[in-house]
């Protein structure tokens, strides 16, 4: 009967420990989950970036004079040769005229020398003539071909001259506004205006080293330019963050890191037949990835920083948190990560209300309000500025 008492009462000690550590223990946290599954992801980065003109030629002034008329509307479109302004022409077609009449001499003077040239040979052949005579007359015509030579030229670089008075567009495209008004004094080397071309337009990018690798295996890049077989098309956003109806294409990648950014330089091509691209413009480019299948995603916010990498918590079959290490691959615009190990599908993993969560402690698990699609494309993040962009 002793043993009986004893036996009795070591169980209430060990019932009242158990509800004394039943009540020391904390509420289950409150915390949302999403069971995983596999899905196909294509994955989206968005970069800030510029526009600039494919080609922009800058007009210049190549002779002297007065500007005496001005031959298009500031902002329009033209076509290239097309006559931008008027030099004054008068001076030059006076030094059209002198050197059509320095040519005019030059050739009288080597037909002169041409004749004695004719009359030397034959009396040089009858010894009426000495041979410093006959050497004479031979150079006479020879230096008469130079003259003329000279004069001919003279009279191309008139010409050539007389023709920069009208001043072209030297490439089809939209003249700006002029630098100079009719009747200002123009010298060599002045701008007057600049012609842009605006279709197709040039948005440059700058990429994350990490990023410019993986589009690198994605293209087949030849010196830094992609082959056609490797040409990717990608989108622009606007600044009001509408997308732009045109699809580009990157035509070029830097073959080098810059070394104070750790981005490499990228260029898309774009058509713009209706001008709404302007160079200078402030974009944001938006370039799709190679689609990732049976790809797990989760909110890079459910990552925890543990001793020994990043974990998750999932929810076990005793509704407890248990660490379970991953491992993630590209990170996302919509927030995703994609995890690359650690998990298979089908867990409750903790997307929510992490804070307090701990190995083993009590979860009040609720569905997360948005679950993940079975076939989704990563969506574009807001602008980020091209330092932040540069250091993911």
């Amino acid at each position: 009967m002793l043993a009986g008492l004893l036996a009795g009462c070591n169980q209430g000690e060990a019932q009242q420990e158990q509800e004394a550590r039943q009540s020391a223990e904390p509420p289950p946290a409150q915390v949302e989950v999403r069971r995983v599954t596999a899905r196909t992801v294509v994955p989206q980065r968005t970069y800030p970036a510029r526009a600039r003109a494919e080609q922009e030629a800058d007009v210049r002034a190549r002779v002297e004079g007065e500007i005496v008329a001005r031959s298009y509307e500031e902002g329009s479109w033209v076509k290239a040769g097309a006559v931008l302004f008027q030099i004054e022409r008068a001076p030059y077609e006076a030094r059209v005229q002198q050197a059509e009449a320095e040519l005019e001499r030059a050739k009288a003077q080597l037909a002169q020398a041409q004749r004695e040239w004719k009359q030397i040979q034959t009396l040089y052949k009858d010894k009426y003539v000495s041979e410093r005579q006959y050497d004479q007359a031979r150079s006479a015509v020879d230096l008469g071909r130079a003259e003329q030579a000279r004069a001919e030229a003279g009279l191309r670089a008139a010409r050539i001259d007389l023709g920069y008075t009208r001043v072209t567009a030297p490439i089809d495209g939209v003249a700006g506004q002029r630098a100079v008004s009719e009747g200002n004094l123009v010298t060599p080397g002045d701008l007057l205006t600049t012609v842009r071309q605006l279709d197709p337009l040039h948005v440059l990018f700058s990429l994350p080293e990490a990023d410019a690798a993986e589009r690198r295996r994605e293209l087949t890049v030849v010196a830094g330019v992609p082959t056609p077989a490797g040409e990717q098309t990608l989108q622009v956003l606007l600044p009001d963050d509408t997308p732009y109806p045109q699809r580009g294409r990157v035509d070029y990648i830097a073959p080098n890191v810059d070394a104070d950014t750790g981005t490499v330089q990228a260029r898309a091509l774009f058509p713009n037949p209706t001008g709404l691209l302007m160079p200078g413009q402030f974009l944001r480019v938006v370039l799709a990835g190679a689609p990732v299948e049976n790809a797990i995603t989760l909110p890079a916010t459910a990552l925890v920083e543990g001793p020994q990498g990043e974990v998750v918590y999932l929810v076990d079959e005793h509704q407890r948190a248990a660490a379970q290490p991953v491992s993630v691959g590209q990170q996302l615009d919509d927030g995703e990560v994609i995890v690359t190990a650690g998990l298979r599908g089908g867990e409750q993993v903790v997307v929510g209300g992490l804070a307090g969560v701990q190995p083993g402690r009590a979860l009040a698990p609720r569905d997360a309000a948005a679950d993940a699609p079975e076939v989704a494309t990563a969506a574009p993040a807001a602008p980020q500025p091209a330092e932040t962009a540069g250091a993911q």
